[in-house]
């Protein structure tokens, strides 16, 4: 099983269950030296490195379905707030 990142409107439990039709089982997280920038033309902000810097968002279970896409997928190794 894998895990993604989302931050932004990917966080609202409204919206996910809207696109999901369920809200998977998430946890808290930041992604440290990292930032979010608006990209010209663009809806959707992407994540840079930025050292110092810090986006806040919530890690969730990947378990097939759902907001899924070859170029979306990466490793990701955040941890938890708070552990």
């Amino acid at each position: 099983m894998s895990h993604a990142f989302v931050y932004g409107t990917l966080i609202a439990e409204p919206i996910v269950k809207a696109l999901l039709r369920r809200v998977p089982e998430q946890k808290s997280a930041a992604l440290h030296d990292f930032t979010r920038l608006r990209l010209k033309g663009r809806a959707f902000p992407a994540i840079v490195p930025c050292e110092g810097a810090c986006v806040h968002g919530k890690v969730r279970r990947r378990n097939g379905g759902g907001l899924r896409g070859e170029e979306n997928e990466r490793p990701c190794s955040c941890k938890g707030e708070g552990g």
